[in-house]
């Protein structure tokens, strides 16, 4: 359920917050999913990674976050739902596991 509207790859500079919001808003999301989704993105990909450069963010730093979410007191099922979704938004960037990939992606 993707748009046609994707928007360019950025560069590894560019802050997560501005991919991801760019990319999120270039979705076109089932509205239930786009409610839940949006809230994970705001509730903890944003204030995790938010000014970030997107090349800075690392394979290593993700399951530490998704554990770090765990011991807040919420459910595995909303851990993996924030970790699933900031790989999407990484690979969607050409970010390869949290390494900027040659040429910018696939």
């Amino acid at each position: 359920m993707t748009s046609n509207r994707k928007p360019s790859r950025p560069d590894p500079a560019t802050p997560f917050t501005d991919w991801a919001v760019a990319w999120f808003e270039a979705r076109d999301w089932e509205p239930v999913t786009e409610t839940m989704q949006r809230e994970i993105l705001q509730r903890y990909l944003l204030p995790a990674f938010g000014e970030r450069p997107l090349g800075s963010i690392r394979a290593a730093e993700i399951l530490p976050w998704e554990e770090s979410i765990l011991r807040s007191g919420r459910s595995q099922h909303t851990a993996r739902a924030a970790s699933h979704l900031l790989i999407l938004i990484l690979h969607a960037a050409g970010v390869d596991r949290g390494k900027p990939t040659a040429g910018g992606g696939r």
